[in-house]
């Protein structure tokens, strides 16, 4: 019989400053419960079929795969979003961008075009804060369109609206009164994209040239 301590120290994930909430972050999610279920069990118990299922957590993670792709899940603001390969994994340093995004037009009824959508988090951030807001999001990438609705139906706001784009080009006419985006920044030969989870994510939604700075056309 294996019990929760037990399993956690076993865990053996490569040293890092999130190897401990990794390994319960993916504990958790085999047995089905919560990190505090952990702690307040750490003598329970764990089934078999979760103990193996955990094992394959453990050994996707050792080998560098993100846990939010693991989990297919990742927090974001207030918010639980649905995360897959083909989109960035949603990091707490955008949510200084949907801040500012708040900061800079009232709660009354406005248009919002949130480019580069990705998983949806920015523009669904905004759209659950102002119910007055018209919020558009955008992506080239079809698998990153049809997960962002399903992270805009899954949260029920009607206030929100997804569409496949090529940054303005199925926007001809339209109007708003903010545009916000976290485009892709990086140089195509930084070494940071070699590097940690970075290697699991879409290079699409990270170059933007030789230089970081290419990113429209």
């Amino acid at each position: 019989m294996t019990i929760i301590a037990s399993l956690l120290r076993a865990a053996d994930l490569p040293d890092s400053p999130t190897a401990r909430l990794d390994a319960e972050l993916l504990l958790a999610a085999a047995l089905g419960k919560s990190r505090s279920f952990l702690h307040t069990w750490p003598e329970r118990i764990v089934p078999s079929e979760a103990a193996l299922t955990f094992a394959e957590y453990l050994q996707r993670r050792r080998g560098g795969e993100p846990v939010a792709y693991i989990l297919g899940q990742q927090g974001f603001w207030k918010l639980d979003l649905e995360v897959a390969p083909h989109t960035l994994i949603p990091r707490p340093d955008t949510e200084l961008l949907v801040e500012a995004a708040l900061e800079l037009l009232p709660a009354t009824p406005a248009k919002v075009l949130d480019l580069g959508t990705g998983s949806g988090a920015i523009a669904l951030a905004l759209a659950s804060e102002r119910p007055a807001w018209k919020v558009t999001a955008v992506d080239r990438v079809l698998e990153a369109v049809a997960l962002a609705e399903r992270n805009r139906q899954r949260l029920h706001l009607n206030n929100a609206t997804v569409l496949s784009s090529h940054w303005f080009s199925a926007l001809e006419g339209q109007r708003f009164e903010l545009i916000i985006s976290n485009p892709p920044y990086i140089a195509a030969a930084d070494p940071h994209l070699v590097e940690g989870d970075v290697r699991f994510e879409p290079a699409s939604a990270l170059v933007a040239g030789v230089d970081g700075s290419t990113i429209c056309g």
